[in-house]
């Protein structure tokens, strides 16, 4: 096998292709009068419906994994707008870790989230060894002066955990969606409805 080189980006390109796997997933269920937008108001975003964060990992989600908090700060961002959407949603390949304590947490309403977060912040603190940055990024999704929006974004939040990888996913896609068109037209049909949302009439922005 040839040695990595150091420019090698086909693991971010995985989880662009992962993203689009996604986008492609969400059209079969658009109706009239939505619009799908790809990386203009997140990672997938259907206004007015829900907007999702789709990241591709492959350890588990634990309590103060980046890509619970990282999800949560972007939310918080100024020019994001969370009254956009029904649902906010992280949609991602881990799996929870067995002690996570965010376990369930589509069961927990806004308050009882918001509590999760501060007891995870409270433990953190206590910890003899952190990480500067982590630290930061959790103290800024539970400072004072963003409390008011994340309540907002929290009765919002969902968390799709153990998404299926590329391959599975697409498998799951054409097996689900297009169990209409015949076997052997399958992977043509797929790729043809793949080829649409990224062709250039397609993806020009009009706004």
């Amino acid at each position: 096998m040839a040695k990595k080189l150091k420019n090698d980006a086909s693991t971010s390109i995985a989880g662009t292709i992962h993203q689009f796997y996604v986008a492609l997933d969400c059209c079969f269920n658009l109706i009239s009068g939505e619009t799908l937008f790809i990386e203009k108001f997140g990672d997938v975003a259907i206004p007015g419906i829900k907007q999702i964060e789709v990241k591709k990992y492959n350890d588990d989600l634990t309590d103060l994994h980046e890509n619970l908090w990282k999800t949560i700060n972007n939310w918080l961002q100024e020019e994001f707008r969370p009254f956009n959407y029904k649902e906010l949603i992280l949609l991602t390949t881990q799996d929870f870790s067995k002690s996570s304590t965010v376990k369930g947490w589509n069961n927990k309403t806004a308050g009882e989230k918001e509590n999760t977060l501060k007891a995870i912040e409270k433990k953190y603190k206590k910890q003899e060894k952190k990480d500067a940055n982590k630290e930061r990024l959790v103290s800024n999704v539970l400072s004072e002066s963003n409390a008011d929006k994340l309540k907002i974004i929290l009765d919002k939040f969902v968390i799709l955990d153990s998404s299926p990888k590329e391959i599975e996913y697409w498998n799951t896609i054409k097996d689900t969606k297009a169990g209409h068109i015949p076997n052997g037209n399958r992977n043509d049909y797929m790729n043809s409805l793949l080829g649409f949302i990224i062709a250039p009439e397609t993806i020009e922005d009009k706004s």
